[in-house]
């Protein structure tokens, strides 16, 4: 993917980062705080992209079915839990910036 960069946990922790910013303009700044949000949501999805577009979706067999034995098949072939989840994390990250 991206080298051992952690985007799963920037994904996670820029909007937080984000809401102690939007926190820190205060309220006397309204239209700064909606322009900050947009701009963290915007950059939690240009974050998010990468995921997409460098997702490895080849099989992964075992190297022997010793290895397998007593593993969930999750670990033995491709993971259908990543399939499923990283285009929500990009739908979700893409809505956000919508909202």
């Amino acid at each position: 993917m991206t080298g051992h960069f952690p985007i799963l946990s920037l994904l996670l922790w820029l909007p937080i980062a984000g809401v102690c910013w939007c926190f820190l303009a205060g309220r006397t700044a309204p239209q700064t705080v909606r322009w900050l949000s947009l701009f963290v949501a915007v950059l939690s999805f240009a974050v998010s992209v990468p995921l997409w577009t460098q997702f490895d979706t080849s099989p992964r067999p075992c190297s022997s079915r010793r290895s397998c034995r007593g593993s969930p098949p999750s670990t033995c072939t491709t993971p259908w839990c990543g399939r499923i989840a990283m285009p929500l994390i990009l739908l979700t990250t893409f809505v956000t910036v919508l909202v």
